[in-house]
């Protein structure tokens, strides 16, 4: 308890990467954090917070595909001799039997947003002119920000980096912190000061919540108040409202089709929020579209020429469709799952065309702070909100044991992280539970070919924590 474990390894001559463990308190998860070391530093691979180590054998082994790792339990866990297992309080005695810098074990600066807003503590980094990397893990995901003597450098989160990630990080109301005294590494991908990204930050913060208290949510259909509206007329209605980019604008609303939620809007676009919200808010501002939480009526079908259609008893197909789902969840079991993903390869094979993978690890946590499996009817609602988010062309299954997963066709990596996120935002942001405890939510998300090109490399990537 409060001491942190160092593993590197890598080749005979030098350690190329070190996996760390450490665990703050009896009621808080392990956290684990995988970097790349070299001369120049250490950089921040992932991090994940959890006890189950059989999820970190498998992200160790999905890191190296090249190279046999076989993962054995005992008494004590992993069972494979650690070339180095070292404490901080051994910090200075190992030193020699590595170059690179290693990651300090405890944090210089740890609390709750609860008491500290986001903007708050960006803020007191940068005023002590702290150099290291802010950690903040949430309900949803984990956000890593390196600063550089109270510079914000280099911020991740899943599905976004850089300063779009600050941003969405802004918006969180909940989550633990801890800032570690280490290498910003080389990677910049945050340009703007950090005052002004804190102005940006605050003015979509507030510009979300009025958003949210008008009704708009990410299930919402959006309308054209205006649908033959001339582009000229269009130039000066948006310009009386707030400077957002033009451009921005109008690819918005010629994606408006009036049937799609925001949340296709935004998969279709590959909009994060510090694109979106203030361009959704300058529209509706200025009376260009409106929304309804309500699905449209189809429009009605042009008429062409008239074509006898063959009937179809659709009554016998849905019985053979029953077969491959379970009735106690509404999702197709973990085999049937496994066929349309391997049919979906056969047409990236033949055709090249692009899929992706969610896999979503979904639980509640025991009196002991154990994560535990949803009951059944748990997982039906879940299932039956997603079957209301996805597209008809979605497909939701069961992932293994107790995991649920959503194969994404013709869907590119962006256009998935996106999705994913959106979808974690929809799904917590009714405040779910399941026996009046609050349900946790993972995410993880593979995409073929960007990340991967075979279907069992693609089932690892995805896992969540990879």
């Amino acid at each position: 308890m409060g001491r942190a474990l160092e593993l590197p390894f890598g080749t005979e001559l030098t350690y190329g990467w070190m996996l760390t463990v450490m665990r703050l308190s009896a009621n808080q998860e392990a956290q684990w954090m995988f970097y790349r070391l070299s001369q120049d530093g250490s950089a921040l691979e992932w991090s994940q917070a959890t006890d189950d180590i059989n999820m970190i054998a498998n992200a160790i082994c999905a890191q190296f595909p090249e190279v046999d790792l076989s993962v054995k339990d005992d008494a004590r866990g992993l069972n494979a001799p650690p070339i180095l297992l070292q404490t901080d309080d051994d910090l200075e005695t190992t030193q020699t039997l590595s170059s690179p810098p290693r990651p300090k074990g405890k944090a210089v600066m740890e609390g709750d947003l609860e008491h500290l807003q986001p903007a708050n503590l960006l803020h007191s980094v940068a005023v002590g002119k702290m150099t290291g990397r802010l950690e903040v893990t949430g309900e949803k995901d984990t956000v890593n920000l390196f600063f550089a003597e109270g510079n914000p450098v280099h911020c991740v989160l899943r599905g976004a980096q850089g300063e779009a990630a600050i941003i969405e990080f802004m918006s969180w109301n909940s989550g633990v912190y801890r800032f570690y005294h280490e290498s910003p590494g080389r990677e910049h991908t945050v340009h703007k000061r950090l005052d002004l990204l804190l102005q940006e930050g605050m003015a979509i913060h507030e510009q979300h919540k009025t958003l949210v208290q008008s009704g708009l949510s990410l299930e919402s259909y959006l309308l054209r108040v205006h649908p033959s509206i001339s582009e000229r007329s269009f130039e000066q209605l948006v310009s009386q409202g707030a400077a957002v980019d033009l451009g921005l604008q109008k690819a918005i609303y010629q994606a408006i089709d009036n049937c799609s939620t925001v949340l296709e809007l935004l998969r279709r676009l590959h909009l994060n929020r510090q694109d979106w919200v203030p361009a959704l808010h300058n529209l509706i501002g200025c009376q260009l579209i409106g929304f309804t939480n309500s699905k449209p009526s189809a429009p009605a079908s042009v008429v062409g020429k008239k074509i006898e259609p063959t009937p179809v008893d659709w009554t016998a197909v849905r019985q053979t469709e029953r077969g491959l789902y379970r009735s106690d969840t509404g999702a197709l079991m973990f085999p049937a799952f496994l066929g349309f993903l391997e049919r979906e390869q056969m047409r990236y094979q033949e055709l090249h065309r692009p899929y992706s993978l969610v896999v979503l690890e979904l639980g509640v946590r025991s009196q002991d702070n154990r994560l535990e499996p949803l009951s059944t009817q748990g997982v039906r609602e879940i299932v039956s909100h997603i079957e209301a988010l996805k597209r008809k062309c979605d497909v939701i299954g069961h992932f293994e044991t107790f995991a649920l997963a959503l194969l994404l066709p013709e869907t590119g990596a962006a256009s998935a992280k996106s999705f994913a996120r959106s979808l974690a935002d929809a799904l917590l942001s009714r405040n779910s539970k399941d026996g009046g405890r609050r349900i946790v939510l993972n995410l993880g998300v593979g995409s073929i070919p960007e990340d991967c090109d075979r279907l069992e490399s693609l089932l690892t990537v995805a896992k969540p924590g990879r």
